[in-house]
């Protein structure tokens, strides 16, 4: 997510990488046994048919033209495997409590993101001078933060609800990255944003 966030659109592939909440909602349906009726169908099918129209490019002239933007194939990939991440996690949260899936996943990651480094020879030195470390902070205390909170939720509500709830993070991010990186929609990708928004709206209706 973060090399499509690099190279395209954040408000474009931002929106894209939130299709994981169809996967995890599908895999809690099926594995969990959990409420399935037309408001959740049809709430699938419109974000689906709204990340097609903010991904993908059409020409005008012939749509065997069009093409993926940038970031996009990445912000899939990103989807997938996060769908597959958070169902794990939902697992985990029930079985293990939600602190301790919290905990080693966090130490998990630190470990695989130092030996990772570490096998690319970085020089760990140019982070006392070259980084950022005030947006890097802010981002850690929101991403625990949050995180805590969902695996805490998560083991006790729905896997489908719960995720596709919080895929309306998507909508944060289009608004900042217009007010902040200074992005713009064309009418294609506003109105595939709005399908969006509308099916996870449906999502959540009885």
């Amino acid at each position: 997510f973060l090399h499509a966030s690099k190279i395209g659109t954040l408000a474009v592939v931002g929106p894209i990488s939130q299709l994981y909440t169809l996967i995890t909602a599908i895999l809690g349906i099926i594995f969990f046994h959990e409420s399935f009726g037309l408001a959740k169908g049809i709430g699938m099918f419109l974000i689906l048919i709204g990340v097609a129209l903010l991904g993908v490019k059409l020409s005008k002239i012939h749509t065997s033209d069009s093409r993926l933007l940038a970031g996009v194939p990445h912000a899939l990939a990103s989807a997938i495997g996060t769908g597959l991440y958070l169902f794990a996690i939902a697992i985990s949260s029930r079985t293990n409590g939600w602190f301790l899936t919290v905990l080693i996943i966090r130490i998990a990651m630190a470990i695989t993101t130092v030996c990772i480094l570490r096998l690319q020879r970085f020089d760990f030195s140019t982070l006392r001078t070259q980084t950022p470390w005030k947006s890097i902070l802010a981002a850690a205390i929101l991403d625990v933060s949050s995180f805590s909170l969902y695996s805490y939720i998560i083991a006790h509500y729905e896997v489908s609800t719960v995720t596709v709830i919080t895929s309306l993070q998507s909508a944060v991010i289009v608004l900042f990255s217009w007010i902040i990186l200074k992005e713009r929609l064309n009418k294609q990708q506003v109105v595939g944003f709005l399908i969006a928004l509308a099916g996870l709206i449906s999502l959540q209706l009885r």
